[in-house]
Parts: structure tokens; C-alpha cells; sequence
């Protein structure tokens, strides 16, 4: 079997996951490649190749002879996702503070100033995270561990951010408000370019366990 294009799987790749996230493909729903052929217009191996990718990364699930399916929410499933979370991003962190130079703290800055006036610009006192400030969020948190020199575990950042992404949207419906949203931010990027190791991994810690705290018990909602 030839190998699947590269940019083909990966644009499928990019696609379900933004369904995934945003709750355009509903948890547990079965993920027939008949249907997203349709849907993204694209042949039969480069989504096959998606989803067994998908599958390995936590977005899908793939039940023996039954098939691809989205995998489901629950509020265990947030816990285990913040705690490797976790162990990602502050030993991403840490050694970000300790290696990272000038250009770093630069770019923390910059991000920091694109999402203070990304969230200011939203006309209501709650930040819902639309394709717009969700981007610069995420951009704002890959800058804090960009210094680690480590791109395995940028990598790995960067999806376990969007596997905790649907819960995100979901808690961003009922909280913060921007000023709380924005002061938060602050608190941790001074701590960060003060070099205040351990003040600023604690308050990593707190920052990424506030999605399981602020979910409702209906995650539907």
C-alpha cells in the first residue's frame, strides 16, 4: 500500500480535530469514512491515516470491528488530561526559565499584549473563546514553554491542549469574566520573566486545573 500524502492526512488531520474541539462532531458519535469523505472532501486513505492518528493522540476512539468513534467527554477524563497536562507543561516550563534567553522573554511579552488586547476587544464582560482569541490564547502558552528547546515536548503541548480544549469551550461559557480572565494571565507571565521558578510552576498548576474546577456537571450545557 503506497504511503498516504503527508499534507493530505495532515489537513484531515486539522480538520476533524477543529470538529472535534468545537463540538461539530458530537462525543461518541460514530466516525464513518463514507460521511467524511463528504464532509471534507477528500479520498478514503488520507482519512483512514487521520483517524488512526487521531485515535493514538486521544481524540478518537476505536472500538474492535465497530470502527472509529469520537471519544467521549467526562469529567474524569479532564482530570487525567490536566494531570499529563501538567507534567508536560511544567517541566516544559521550568526548564524554559532556566535556558531561555532574551528573545524568549520577548516573545512572552508580545504574546501577552496580543491577548490582552484580543480579550479587551470582546464586546461582552465574559471571554468566550471564538477561533480568534482562542488562537492567540493558545499562541500566549506556547510562547511561556518556547525556550525548553524541546520540540517533542512542544509537540506534546500542543496536543494535550487541544485535547483539553473541548472542555475549555464548555467551562468558557459560564466563566471567567475578562478582567479575571486577563489578571490571571498577568500573575503568570510576571512570575515567568521574574524567573520565579517555583511561584510560577504552582501557579501553571492552578491556571490548568481551573477548566476541570469550572465545568458544570452537565458538560453538555
Amino acid at each position: 500500500m503506497p504511503d498516504v500524502p503527508a499534507t493530505l492526512a495532515e489537513s484531515a488531520i486539522d480538520q476533524i480535530t477543529e470538529d472535534i474541539v468545537h463540538g461539530r462532531l458530537i462525543p461518541g458519535s460514530k466516525l464513518r469514512i463514507d460521511e467524511l469523505r463528504k464532509r471534507y472532501r477528500m479520498g478514503a486513505s488520507p482519512l483512514r491515516e487521520a483517524l488512526a492518528r487521531l485515535h493514538a493522540q486521544g481524540f478518537v476512539t476505536n472500538e474492535s470491528r465497530r470502527g472509529f468513534r469520537v471519544a467521549a467527554v467526562s469529567k474524569e477524563d479532564i482530570r487525567e488530561i490536566t494531570e499529563v497536562r501538567s507534567l508536560i507543561e511544567l517541566k516544559a516550563l521550568e526548564t524554559s526559565i532556566v535556558l531561555g534567553g532574551k528573545e524568549w522573554e520577548e516573545q512572552i511579552v508580545m504574546q501577552m499584549a496580543r491577548l490582552r488586547h484580543t480579550v479587551q476587544s470582546v464586546h461582552d464582560d465574559l471571554v468566550h473563546l471564538d477561533p480568534g482569541v482562542d488562537g492567540v490564547h493558545e499562541a500566549y502558552h506556547r510562547s511561556l514553554i518556547a525556550g525548553c528547546r524541546s520540540p517533542r515536548l512542544i509537540g506534546l503541548q500542543e496536543t494535550y491542549y487541544d485535547l483539553a480544549k473541548r472542555y475549555r469551550i464548555v467551562a468558557f461559557k459560564h466563566t471567567p469574566s475578562k478582567q479575571n480572565f486577563l489578571e490571571r494571565h498577568e500573575i503568570l507571565t510576571d512570575l515567568v520573566l521574574s524567573r520565579r521558578l517555583e511561584a510560577a510552576l504552582a501557579e501553571l498548576r492552578r491556571h490548568l486545573d481551573l477548566i476541570a474546577i469550572n465545568l458544570p456537571d452537565d458538560l453538555h450545557a
